[in-house]
């Protein structure tokens, strides 16, 4: 095997809310560009219920050095930190496997306050993930990074989105959003940044600063008028 370059690689991903005006006739109440905030809801029975989407953690930063990209006879795996480090060292939670389920992060909680404790409420909205920072990179491969999410039903189920595609669509990858709450409940979402150190050459990935944004956009709530089955 070919001894791999080194490199000194940096990743940043930011989870941001971008959280877009819903305007449907038929909703009851909705989220309107907002970060960290609330907006009352428009029900005409019954308490008068809020929904918010906030941010965990606003940033979430991955850096690896020359030494931990050097060559391995196996992949070396690793993810992304919640907190910032200093310029010259490294930044990252080390893993043995791919999808490590310790290695998730809180990033945004939709939450209804002040409604009806046996009212029954649908959210959906969705998660993009974007990058302006692939355009240039030739050579990039399914799987040298990945973004993973969790709890998008409420149920702890999982998806993935891999930098590749997010590169090929242009306007980034999509995940749909759907929570059922009664009563004043909360989801929250988690990711990870994952970066794999592959046993093949990554010298397209040297000395690259790789941004993200992981938004949680057009976030709407309805009454929930479904009969019980």
């Amino acid at each position: 095997m070919d001894k791999k370059n080194t490199m000194l690689l940096t990743v940043i991903a930011v989870a941001t809310l971008l959280v877009a005006v819903v305007g449907a006739t038929f909703a009851y109440f909705s989220v309107a560009n907002a970060e960290n905030q609330t907006i009352q809801a428009n029900v005409q029975t019954g308490k008068i219920p809020t929904v918010a989407v906030t941010s965990d953690h606003s940033n979430l930063y991955l850096k690896v050095s020359a030494a931990e990209m050097a060559n391995y006879e196996t992949p070396k795996y690793y993810y992304a930190k919640d907190t910032d480090c200093p310029e010259e060292a490294s930044c990252n939670k080390p893993g043995t496997t791919s999808a490590d389920d310790d290695k998730y992060i809180d990033i945004a909680q939709v939450a209804i306050t002040g409604g009806d404790n046996d009212t029954k409420y649908t959210c959906t909205g969705k998660i993009e993930v974007t990058s302006d920072s692939l355009t240039d990179i030739e050579g990039l491969t399914n799987g040298d990074i990945t973004i993973g999410l969790k709890n998008l039903t409420g149920s702890d189920d999982t998806a993935s989105v891999d930098a590749q595609i997010v590169k090929d669509k242009g306007q980034g990858a999509t995940q749909n959003l759907n929570f059922k709450f009664t009563g004043n409940q909360s989801a929250t979402i988690s990711a990870y940044v994952l970066l794999e150190n592959s046993t093949q050459n990554q010298s397209y990935l040297a000395g690259k600063n790789l941004t993200f944004k992981i938004g949680v956009n057009d976030v709407k709530c309805t009454i929930d008028t479904t009969p019980a089955e």
